[in-house]
């Protein structure tokens, strides 16, 4: 009876012990799968660290890149399909795959393929990759009038899901005359989730 008793105690006990393993996977389970969950809705949420370093880049962008001036070229041009093409020190890109994957994290795709690609004319850009090294085609470089103070810009997040965010940025602007003042400056943007990551749909300018 005795050793009846005790087989039987040691069956109750693995019983309970089966049964709170059991319940502990089922339980890992359920808060790994929050975990997942909670981690993508994080991915496409457009924080202000995130949306301030897409202004910051695109400034850069505007002010050094596409806009207003273009990367420096080194000597040692070379010629090139009827061009004359300067190699931009890689120090700043390391070759013409770096510089497009930058490009594409601050633009979305049709934008940063425009600038990549068709920039300022579509059979004469003005970033070529010649053997996967980067080249700038120095006769669309120099500095243009423009008048936008960007440096103490604020921005605010007007409308926002999943997909698409609504905002503006404000900086500052002073055109010459006579009687110059600085006055606000105001853009409507858009920013937009697209192949994982947030990015601006147009150029800030």
């Amino acid at each position: 009876m005795i050793k009846k008793k005790i087989i039987m105690g040691f069956v109750l006990i693995s019983i309970f012990i089966l049964c709170s393993c059991e319940t502990s996977v089922e339980n890992n389970n359920e808060m790994s799968a929050q975990e997942d969950l909670t981690q993508e809705v994080s991915t496409t949420v457009l924080t202000e660290e995130k949306l301030k370093w897409l202004i910051d880049e695109n400034i850069y962008c505007n002010l050094n890149v596409f806009g207003m001036n273009s990367l420096p070229g080194k000597e040692n041009a070379i010629e090139h399909e009827g061009r004359t093409l300067y190699p931009v020190d890689e120090s700043v890109f390391a070759d013409f795959a770096t510089f497009e994957e930058y490009v594409r994290s601050v633009y979305c795709d049709e934008t940063a393929s425009l600038y990549l690609y068709e920039s300022p004319y579509p059979n004469e850009p003005l970033y070529v990759n010649v053997d996967g090294k980067l080249y700038v085609d120095m006769r669309y470089a120099g500095g243009k009038g423009y008048y936008v103070d960007w440096s103490g810009y604020s921005f605010e997040i007007k409308n926002q899901d999943e997909n698409r965010c609504e905002f503006t940025v404000t900086a500052s602007i002073e055109e010459p005359g006579e009687v110059s003042e600085k006055v606000p400056y105001t853009v409507e943007c858009v920013a937009v989730f697209e192949n994982g990551r947030w990015v601006l749909e147009k150029m800030i300018y």
